[in-house]
């Protein structure tokens, strides 16, 4: 009975491991790399995840993880799906709410992407980075996405 969730979490720090050095690889490289191009190098960490999730579904590590791999993939249905179920294992963990909302947000759902960001401090700040970010990629519409998201949460209250 500890043999399995043994196994599953071997092949999620296999995968962490791989992923690290996969990112790690040619630091600091000045820049922001991103791109299906880019997920190459993190084939095997992604094999790992996988491996992880074949014996134990509820592997929060394996789903985050490649959450933040289809995120740099730009593919973001991917990520929000691989996210949103590490959230629904670890509804406060702040890495997973915070990525599944930029996922969120880049897949078309701005106002669904709020609600996960309205906890952190740092997210009007870093649309407005993105927003510019997004144009200079030639993504006017996920500049736009930002914006809007942007606006939705300097609209609200704030928190006392």
């Amino acid at each position: 009975i500890y043999r399995a969730p043994f196994m599953a979490q071997l092949y999620s720090n296999l995968g962490a491991v791989e992923m690290a050095r996969a990112e790690l690889d040619d630091y600091p490289s000045g820049e922001w790399e991103t791109g299906p191009e880019t997920t190459g190098e993190l084939a095997a960490a992604s094999a790992h995840f996988s491996s992880a999730l074949a014996i134990e579904p509820g592997n929060r590590t394996a789903w985050h993880r490649l959450g933040l791999i289809a995120l740099k993939a730009q593919d973001f249905e991917k990520a929000k799906n691989d996210l949103y179920n590490a959230y629904l294992l670890d509804r406060n963990h702040r890495g997973i709410r915070k990525s599944l909302g930029y996922a969120t947000l880049w897949a078309g759902d701005p106002s669904r992407s709020v609600s996960l960001l309205v906890e952190i401090p740092e997210a009007a700040d870093e649309l407005t980075n993105y927003i510019d970010w997004w144009q200079a990629q030639g993504r006017d519409d996920l500049s736009r996405s930002a914006e809007e998201a942007r606006h939705q949460l300097l609209s609200l209250p704030s928190l006392p």
